[in-house]
């Protein structure tokens, strides 16, 4: 048998090892073994109940005379600075009016206290409610004190505390590494036999990855008559939202004068070039066009039946998802002016048009902010109403520095939705160019190995027309790149696959390879060449491809003797002939 070609050994690495398991740090989590080492803030009283978000029991803080009383557990014996920490709570109260609790961290080193906060949130007596986020130390002086705190209720409000967890976070980029082996790669295994089927050994095969399975996109603006503009757009992104072209308020500006002619020219350049199309949006939550403000409910109910109808019906052939009611967690438009039920609605009354469509929430804040939570209790909220949603938009619009350790545990929290992950916009606002790349590519590798995550857009490029101005795009303004431009490139090259080899006794090349589409070029024993065209898809196993090249190796009766093999051709030549197969699951 004959080994591979060394270049397929560069190009398809083994597997990395498994990240490091999160190390628990609080003592009696759950708090089924009394309350210690818990202990009281302020006048608060700590004790056992039996009301449990699992297991026999919980805590009860009461006897509270200020929003700052709690109960906390120190871990300083635990941690380390540069650590990232993730927390977790289950918190309930008392009384059927919601009240705020928190989630917080208490240092104390050589500048004195401080309470960080984590995560703040309504509860109310009958429901637990989670309360989590992550915190990475960073100390100034001596580090005396790190504890977890459950506070901020008003005074004389009782809470119920269970299933606390600090876990140590393992490496940001092992874990995104082993992720992407992990999740975006397929063992392959490809079969060329001959035209009679039986298996050609020695074939020399190039398997080279054309496209991504993994969507990489941009936001397309209205520059696709620039050469410079087209031409980058088409070479390095495979998937695209319009900017603004299909968002309600540019499409009828004025009540009853529709019209596409923003979006037109970018679907038809999309569909020229074979790039995905996403649909961005039909509903935007608080920015409505301005004449809808001026209708009462039944003119208003009137106008968003009518929009439903006209664009999900303009674009049906177009795209393939829609950001159904865009901003939900931060605009309430609609549900106002139409009472509640309204986006539930919105999203079956265009599922009902366009049954193939992905449905999406998408909001911001949630990756690049601490609303991750809100925004999985809005998605059980909508689904509990009847809404069908096929995936979670997050957008990731990064002011400060991007930190892979947060990111990847706010996309933990939005995995457990239990629905896909698309990272639909994406930037980050670093006039330094090493810098701005150090953060593009920490996001880039988080999303990518996260195995929630489906795709990632990021939105806009270049700076001539991007919303946030220069510092936030790639590419400047006279068409040089800037370091994260390369940065982007060198990953979307890393993230392809070139094989060589040749095929075994049994006519066949395995190797480890990325999602996507492949062009397979054979060479065969009769010097001709054929080219075939593969797509390997997610999916368990290994994925097979039988690839039948133009002649047959039969027997000879020859001086060589019985089972000498020869090579019959049948006229293809050098004549390169394309087939498609997809990968069998």
């Amino acid at each position: 048998m004959r080994r591979l070609a060394p270049t397929l050994a560069l190009c398809c690495a083994s597997l990395l090892g498994a990240p490091a398991l999160a190390a628990e740090l609080v003592a009696n989590p759950g708090f089924e073994a009394g309350t210690a080492p818990w202990q009281p803030v302020g006048s608060a009283v700590v004790g056992n109940d039996f009301a449990a978000h699992s297991g026999a029991s919980s805590a009860i803080v009461h006897s509270r005379s200020a929003p700052g009383d709690g109960l906390e557990q120190s871990f300083v014996a635990s941690v380390a600075a540069g650590e990232t920490y993730a927390l977790a709570f289950w918190v309930r109260v008392e009384g059927p009016t919601p009240h705020p609790v928190s989630l917080s961290v208490r240092q104390v080193d050589g500048q004195g206290e401080v309470v960080h906060p984590i995560q703040s949130r309504f509860a109310s007596d009958g429901e637990w409610l989670r309360l989590g986020g992550s915190f990475t130390l960073s100390t100034v002086g001596a580090l005396s004190e790190l504890a977890v705190i459950i506070h901020g209720a008003p005074a004389g409000i009782t809470i119920w505390v269970d299933d606390a967890s600090v876990e140590t976070l393992p490496g940001w980029e092992e874990t995104a590494r082993a992720g992407a082996e992990t999740h975006r790669k397929r063992d392959v295994r490809i079969r060329v036999v001959d035209l009679l089927g039986n298996p050609v050994e020695g074939a020399a095969i190039e398997a080279e990855q054309t496209r991504h399975g993994f969507p990489l996109g941009s936001a397309l603006a209205e520059h696709v008559d620039d050469p410079d503009y087209a031409d980058f757009f088409v070479e390095h992104f495979e998937w695209a939202t319009l900017e603004n072209g299909s968002k309600w308020h540019r499409n009828e500006p004025v009540q009853g004068n529709v019209s596409y002619a923003l979006a037109d020219p970018l679907v038809a350049f999309c569909a020229a070039n074979d790039i995905e199309l996403r649909g961005h949006n039909l509903f935007w939550a608080n920015t409505p066009p301005d004449w809808a403000h001026g209708l009462n409910a039944s003119e208003l109910q009137a106008a968003v039946d009518a929009r439903i109808v006209d664009a999900v019906t303009h674009f049906q052939d177009a795209y393939v998802h829609w950001d159904v009611n865009n901003e939900m967690l931060h605009g309430d438009f609609f549900e106002t002016a139409l009472g509640p039920g309204t986006r539930a609605a919105m999203h079956r009354d265009t599922r009902a048009l366009v049954p193939e469509t992905l449905l999406f929430v998408n909001d911001y804040s949630v990756v690049a902010g601490n609303e991750t939570q809100d925004l999985v209790d809005q998605v059980a909220l909508l689904t509990g109403q009847g809404a069908p949603i096929d995936a979670i938009g997050a957008q990731s619009h990064f002011s400060g520095t991007v930190d892979p350790v947060v990111v990847q545990s706010r996309l933990d929290t939005l995995a457990t939705a239990g629905l896909p992950i698309w990272i639909t916009e994406f930037d980050v606002e670093d006039p330094d160019d090493a810098s701005h790349a150090d953060q593009l590519e920490a996001f880039y590798r988080t999303a990518f190995g996260h195995p929630a995550v489906d795709g990632i857009l990021m939105w806009g490029f270049w700076a001539g027309d991007h919303w946030r101005g220069p510092d936030a795009a790639i590419v400047n303004l006279d068409w040089t790149l800037r370091t994260s431009a390369e940065r982007y490139l060198e990953l979307r090259d890393e993230w392809k696959t070139l094989a060589v080899g040749e095929t075994d006794v049994f006519g066949e090349l395995a190797f480890r390879g990325f999602h996507g589409e492949y062009d397979v070029r054979i060479a065969g024993l009769d010097g001709s060449h054929s080219l075939h065209r593969v797509e390997v898809v997610e999916g368990s196993g290994e994925a097979l491809f039988e690839l039948q090249v133009g002649y047959a190796a039969v027997p000879s009766f020859g001086p060589a003797g019985i089972g000498a093999l020869i090579v019959v051709a049948t006229g293809l030549g050098v004549t390169a002939f394309v087939r498609r197969a997809r990968s069998r699951r």
